[in-house]
């Protein structure tokens, strides 16, 4: 009877282990990239970005293309959002489409600068599980979108007025930073301002 028992015991842990591994490996959750770093084989291409990361000019790329910038004059459905992912917006697109979008890496930290050539209103688009403090004075507008990410949603959309200038904007975060859009339109109303 008692090993009975022992067996059932061991085909119970035997199965529960088999379930608990195969969801580790299928999401990569603890403790997998410990398991993987001990176990796992690594490839040349692993090697080369792992002893990279030490280096000046590897953090200096990667820097760069946290503070890169593009702006689209022209706002069109299905244009994505950041310029380091492929979200797009999933709800009233219309009410974007000609404006010129500034697009921004997702996780962001700086602020930015733009220059505009005219008065105009930005809007940005937030995530609820960002810090927007800095938004008290913007204006909530009569619409939402809906731009889905890993780590947040933005969902709310708000403006606020500008004189032509350089204007200097907070990316937003700490979860993501918020996407930027200027209600300008044509070709060089908003330039990225060069302060160096």
């Amino acid at each position: 009877m008692k090993n009975k028992y022992l067996y059932i015991i061991a085909i119970l842990i035997f199965i529960f282990s088999f379930i608990f591994g195969y969801f580790v490996n299928r999401n990569k959750i603890f403790p997998y990239l410990i398991l993987k770093n001990l176990f796992g084989t690594k490839t040349e291409g692993f090697i080369i970005i792992e002893k990279a990361k030490n280096k000046y000019w590897y953090k200096k790329m990667l820097r760069e293309i946290s503070d890169k910038i593009i702006i689209n004059n022209n706002y069109r459905s299905g244009y994505y959002i950041y310029n380091d992912r492929a979200y797009t917006n999933e709800l009233n697109d219309d009410k974007l489409i000609g404006k010129t979008l500034i697009q921004i890496s997702r996780h962001r930290i700086n602020s930015l600068k733009i220059i505009l050539n005219n008065d105009t209103f930005i809007y940005r688009v937030l995530c609820d599980k960002n810090e927007n403090k800095y938004y008290k004075e913007w204006i909530p507008v009569n619409f939402n979108i809906e731009i889905n990410g890993l780590s947040c949603t933005h969902k709310k959309v708000i403006k606020k007025f500008f004189s032509k200038g350089v204007v200097e904007l907070n990316a937003g975060g700490p979860i993501s930073s918020d996407p930027i859009f200027v209600d300008t339109l044509g070709f060089n109303n908003v330039i990225i301002y060069d302060d160096k």
